[in-house]
């Protein structure tokens, strides 16, 4: 696990395909079966390096979305036929990092996520509580006050959002109420983004 760490501190980018797929494939799997302060350790490790985030999402001021590993990752379920697999590699991603610099943004594509992988007919709701059992549930983002474990249960429709009226007003906009079981009904359509790499959305212009 230690190793593991490392690596993450002096990941640099400069990697092929199979390499980058085979290493933060290690740190997904490494992460998932980790006790909780070795999962803190990566966490630090992917926080602290900022080419080790990139690798795993893009954020910047006009999008958000995937980055090199995870478009990989999705390159590789698509051929396989296994959507399943890209899903829990999403969610251990936001997991590792914390999502994106906006939470707003975080939630939003997590939905995106939800709703893709209930068309495709996959049962979110263990995924999605399975991965934010392991995920950080001390820190909080902005001013939603939640963690990164609430922002995966809210964004798989699964949270209350009690306490962060910003919160739930966003999930309200994406027609998800915040206490919506995931085996409900499918949330509303929007032009929220999408998981690939969608522009900056609608609320920058409210909250």
């Amino acid at each position: 696990m230690e190793m593991i760490c490392d690596q993450m501190k002096h990941w640099n980018g400069v990697a092929s395909r199979e390499e980058t797929l085979a290493f933060f494939d290690r740190v997904c799997e490494s992460y998932l079966q980790a006790p909780p302060p070795h999962r803190e350790g990566i966490r630090r490790a992917a926080a602290g390096n900022p080419m080790a985030y990139r690798s795993l999402l893009y954020d910047s001021l006009g999008a958000v979305g995937r980055g090199p590993y995870l478009a990989l990752a999705a390159e590789r379920s698509e051929a396989e036929g296994n959507y399943l697999a890209y899903l829990r590699l999403a969610l251990l991603t936001i997991s590792i990092t914390g999502g994106f610099g906006d939470w707003r943004d975080t939630i939003v594509w997590l939905h995106s996520l939800h709703e893709e992988a209930r068309r495709r007919g996959i049962d979110t709701r263990p995924h999605f509580e399975g991965i934010a059992a392991v995920s950080d549930s001390g820190n909080q983002h902005g001013i939603s006050e939640m963690s990164t474990r609430d922002l995966i249960l809210s964004g798989g429709g699964l949270c209350r959002v009690e306490g962060s009226v910003v919160a739930a007003e966003l999930l309200r906009r994406l027609g998800v109420p915040p206490d919506q079981p995931v085996g409900g009904p499918a949330g509303v359509p929007h032009d929220g983004p999408g998981p690939s790499g969608p522009r900056r959305p609608w609320w920058r212009f409210w909250g």
